[in-house]
């Protein structure tokens, strides 16, 4: 019941149907503590939360998800029970790849080694475009002598990757360096995916010029400096400065300790790490 006296209610007047009304909320960690406060948009017609709310909500799910399953991998999958009933996380498959002294020298040999020559190949490719090497060589032949190269090199990268990656996936999830690396990686993906379209509708054209048109030289030097940052945020990965944990408040938020933290928790009960 209101009293004479009683204060407005937060947006009083504002009676229009489905008004938007901001009301501060603390969001928690996955360990509880709250981090921060955020508006939390609603909507007054049920107080139903806003599309933004919902999509923010959904990300957060995600996110925990995902550290879930990347722990399972690192730590759960193909391990096997010790003395205490619980799973040994240092007889997991994963672990196995990790402390195997001869398939880890392999696989990183054969990573770094094509990552070279996948490098360079795409490096005379883009240069070629801009007219810096080959000018006098029609693009249509530097392209077919370059691209069987280019791509095997490419699929050899991602096999060993994705077997590296799954020695530690738990740590590399929940590091800057690589999630800055896959988003460089999708750019890259879509920047091949759309030269390779002007590719094929321009390439009789191209080898009568010295070098590509504005266009496909931008793109050139795009893939450029996104392999560049690929390279240089894969070596940032084997750093601890970009891992948790980590005493920096930006690398703590960034690489999502707290939710890390929490997940080490939960598995815990079930796993000996």
């Amino acid at each position: 019941m209101k009293g004479a006296g009683a204060p407005p209610l937060p947006g009083a007047g504002l009676n229009r149907p489905g008004h938007m009304l901001a009301s501060k909320r603390w969001f928690r960690s996955p360990t509880g503590r709250p981090i921060g406060s955020r508006l939390n948009w609603t909507s007054r017609a049920g107080g139903l939360p806003s599309p933004a709310a919902r999509a923010f909500a959904a990300y957060q799910g995600t996110i925990k998800m995902l550290s879930y399953w990347m722990a399972y991998l690192q730590y759960q999958l193909g391990a096997q029970p010790d003395a205490s009933g619980k799973l040994d996380a240092y007889s997991s498959w994963s672990a196995q790849l990790l402390g195997s002294v001869h398939w880890w020298m392999l696989l990183e040999a054969t990573h770094i080694l094509t990552l070279a020559v996948f490098a360079g190949s795409l490096l005379f490719l883009d240069l070629r475009l801009l007219g810096l090497v080959f000018s006098n060589t029609p693009f249509s032949r530097v392209n077919r002598s370059l691209l069987p190269i280019t791509v095997g090199g490419f699929v050899v990268i991602i096999a060993t990757g994705l077997l590296l990656f799954f020695s530690k996936p738990f740590d590399y999830y929940h590091n800057i360096a690589f999630r800055l690396k896959v988003v460089f990686l999708i750019l890259a993906g879509i920047n091949v995916f759309f030269f390779q379209l002007r590719v094929k509708a321009n390439e009789a054209a191209w080898d009568k010029s010295p070098r590509a048109p504005a266009a496909e030289r931008r793109l050139a030097l795009l893939s450029l400096l996104v392999w560049v940052a690929v390279i240089a945020t894969g070596r940032c990965m084997a750093y601890a400065r970009y891992s948790c944990p980590n005493p920096s408040a930006v690398i703590v938020t960034l690489d999502d300790c707290n939710g890390r933290d929490a997940t080490l928790a939960k598995i815990g009960k079930e796993v000996s790490l």
